[in-house]
């Protein structure tokens, strides 16, 4: 869909069109399936966004009361750090210039072993960017399962997919997030594909993983189930 198509979706949902304009609108619905599931699957984001709202609202309540429980008990826990982390800290200059060699090492090795799935990575975001419909995009993602060298989405679903845990390097962290970024326009895709059943499957996995599409994939998947 292009932008026109988007803009009149987004004014018809926020009902900003008058009576008229809402009528020949409803009308290219009817005539328009492609259009339809557009409208369809701009309803079913708008609902899992206004679902996240809420849990986010939820999990703020909660944090406010666990708030003072935290402030009474923190200048406690602050006083035994200071003396543990100056402990570590004394330890940590004596060997300090082996370590830095190390990692310079350990670092260089990493950047070379990521050159090809960042250049592949790279390839992909530039044939989504000028996706031409949702058919590409989809196909475009898919290439990256055939390769090799990338790092398979599903290898880790132990929640902290997307954390620091699980990553060595910023330039590591980043490749596992744009691929992250990928497989999301494919879900959307998808959807809009009227794919259903291979969006799930995405869905599914990105409910298990710590990331910024979390709790819209679950929200998304709940949709679905009803």
């Amino acid at each position: 869909m292009d932008e026109r198509i988007n803009d009149k979706i987004d004014r018809y949902l926020r009902k900003e069109m008058s009576s008229e304009e809402t009528l020949l609108f409803e009308q290219e619905i009817l005539n328009d399936e492609e259009l339809r599931k557009e409208v369809e699957v701009s309803i079913l984001i708008r609902k899992s966004l206004a679902g996240c709202a809420e849990k986010l609202r939820t999990m703020n309540r909660w944090r406010n009361r666990k708030k003072n429980r935290i402030i009474k008990s923190s200048f406690v826990v602050s006083i035994a750090a200071i003396f543990v982390v100056g402990f570590f800290l004394f330890k940590s200059i004596e060997t300090s210039t082996d370590s830095h060699k190390m990692v310079a090492v350990q670092t260089k090795s990493k950047s070379k072993h990521l050159e090809t799935p960042r250049n592949e990575v790279n390839r992909v975001k530039e044939k989504v960017r000028y996706a031409k419909n949702d058919k590409e995009v989809v196909e475009a993602v898919d290439e990256l399962d055939k390769c090799s060298d990338i790092p398979s989405f599903s290898m880790d679903i132990s929640g902290n997919y997307m954390s620091h845990e699980t990553t060595d390097t910023e330039e590591e962290r980043n490749l596992m997030l744009d691929i992250y970024e990928l497989q999301w326009k494919k879900i959307t895709s998808l959807l809009r594909m009227g794919k259903y059943k291979e969006a799930v499957s995405l869905l599914k996995q990105f409910v298990t993983i710590q990331g910024k599409y979390q709790e819209q994939a679950d929200s998304i998947l709940d949709e679905l189930k009803n």
